[in-house]
């Protein structure tokens, strides 16, 4: 036990745990700053992200509510909220909260661009090419080697027919991960057509 009078213990050795991949010992050392620090937001919100990728997506959604509890005025916060509820396939949900978390603010350049790719992300799911592919225009302006971001934006020009800009974003994605699975077959079912 590393002992209850450092937040930032609990959080530095939870980040490295996470960072491993080992979630679950994770998600005990935040959940025990969150016993021993209950105003700190850090915890919960900690916590939500680490539900979310273990796929406990509800459990990540009741954790960022308790994270904008202590913080209202983060937009932080509806931002893991939002991406639970976007990778549970509650799209119209998370895209509430992605509206919500942009007009709060207080998000880094990093946060932003995960908001990004998220509101196009949910867009894509919800067939609203047109909204996707303008969200994930501002994810690629924020991190032009997003590959990920670059992959949505793909698929959503290729669902609006436009196989000139899905062929080059794909293209982009090789560029930037060259033997990319995902790309290599876009590209090959676009150039048959």
């Amino acid at each position: 036990m590393i002992g209850n009078t450092d937040p930032c213990a609990y959080r530095e050795r939870g980040f490295f745990y996470y960072s491993e991949g080992r979630l679950e010992r994770a998600l005990a050392d935040y959940a025990a700053g969150a016993q021993f620090f209950p105003d700190n937001w850090m915890f919960p919100n900690r916590q939500g992200m680490v539900l979310c990728d273990l796929g406990r997506f509800d459990e990540a959604i009741s954790r960022a509510e308790e994270a904008t509890k202590l913080d209202p005025a983060s937009g932080l916060f509806m931002l893991g909220r939002a991406e639970a509820y976007n990778r549970s396939g509650r799209a119209e949900r998370a895209l509430e909260d992605y509206d919500r978390a942009l007009a709060l603010g207080h998000l880094t350049r990093s946060d932003t661009y995960r908001l990004r790719v998220g509101m196009g992300s949910a867009h894509l799911k919800l067939r609203n090419y047109k909204a996707s592919i303008e969200s994930l225009d501002a994810a690629v302006d924020l991190r032009p080697d997003s590959t990920t971001a670059l992959r949505y934006r793909g698929i959503a020009f290729e669902a609006t027919g436009n196989v000139d800009r899905a062929s080059r974003d794909y293209e982009a994605v090789l560029t930037l991960k060259p033997g990319d699975e995902f790309a290599v077959k876009q590209l090959g079912k676009l150039r048959k057509n």
